[in-house]
């Protein structure tokens, strides 16, 4: 008996070259995903780091200085505020030492030094974030190890967009004071350790605030270093992933969103038709909102009496002043800076 099977026909070319392509097994879940969103986070698409000056390149208010007392206090490295209960000895540096080898390339950082046993060092991120795990990560070094150690968040949604109201430790925020996961590894003094922390937002997150609390035996001299900080969101990890470098002239452009300085306002005019008034406008990099801008002074004036800010906004600042002479003026020595931190 004969038995007969038919089959359809099919390019054997076509076939050949559907198993060459190198798909993979990261290929194949790609091809399943439903949005373009999802594609980005599996492939890891983006800035990663929701942390602005991670690895502090950018010093616009000075590399040295005592930080003052009381809350969310700017006085260090962009983006970064301490909070200070009222030691006034309290002193943040730019860091140059050797922070290669186990670190990865970074070459600067931040230290905290001081006369209270606790030293307070964190930054308010703007949101509105996903929901969802977060790991929050830094590179730190102790000269003397810490009685305790913590690495907070802010943990619940937050009452209006960016609302960081009293936040170091203020009123209306659920605080959470958790330690590294790693802390049993910090056992040493001038060692650099990586240490994480691994937590989860709710929704809607409209903002996100972090800081790093080390509290030492009543020490006054004790010293923080820091570098390489880093917040990214996770998906089924449990630690931080490499720290994600940018160049210096995007992180100047992100700093430049909360802080400026304008070493000096150079020009000059005649009176206006009238009046004894001339004024000076100049575009700024655009803000978050519309800074709080107090004059900086670099040398003597000329020409004028009394000066002030007009007509500000996100991106443009106006300085109206007073004329002294018959004919005209020469605005030359003072420059400003404008804060629209959150």
């Amino acid at each position: 008996m004969t038995v007969r099977v038919n089959k359809n026909s099919f390019n054997i070319r076509e076939k050949l070259s559907e198993l060459e392509r190198p798909i993979g097994l990261k290929g194949s879940e790609l091809m399943k995903l439903d949005t373009v969103q999802e594609a980005r986070d599996l492939v890891s698409a983006g800035r990663k780091n929701m942390i602005i000056n991670g690895d502090f390149k950018i010093w616009q208010r000075g590399t040295s200085g005592g930080v003052g007392t009381g809350n969310r206090n700017y006085k260090s490295a962009d983006r970064w505020f301490n909070f200070n209960a009222g030691d006034t000895t309290s002193q943040i540096d730019l860091s140059s030492v050797s922070i290669g080898g186990v670190t990865g390339r970074f070459r600067y950082g931040m230290r905290v030094s001081g006369g209270q046993s606790s030293r307070i060092l964190g930054q308010c991120i703007e949101g509105p974030l996903p929901a969802g795990d977060y790991i929050f990560s830094a590179w730190v070094r102790f000269s003397e190890i810490p009685t305790n150690f913590y690495m907070t968040h802010n943990s619940n949604a937050l009452i209006g967009e960016n609302n960081f109201a009293g936040w170091y430790g203020g009123s209306g925020v659920s605080i959470s004071y958790t330690k590294p996961d790693n802390v049993s590894e910090v056992s040493q003094t001038g060692v650099w350790y990586h240490v994480y922390k691994k937590f989860t937002a709710v929704s809607p997150h409209l903002g996100l605030g972090i800081a790093f609390q080390p509290l030492f035996a009543g020490s006054t001299s004790a010293t923080v270093d820091i570098t390489g900080v880093q917040v990214e969101r996770v998906e089924n990890i449990t630690k931080p992933t490499e720290f994600e470098h940018r160049s210096y002239g995007e992180e100047l452009a992100l700093c430049q969103r909360y802080f400026q300085r304008v070493g000096r306002v150079r020009g000059s005019g005649n009176r206006d038709a009238g009046s004894n008034h001339c004024v000076f406008s100049q575009n700024i990099p655009t803000m978050r909102a519309t800074p709080n801008c107090t004059f900086v002074t670099q040398g003597s004036d000329y020409n004028f009496s009394g000066k002030q800010f007009q007509n500000l906004n996100e991106s443009h600042v106006s300085v109206l002043v007073n004329i002294t002479t018959a004919d005209s003026y020469w605005y030359y020595n003072h420059g400003y800076e404008a804060d629209a931190e959150l």
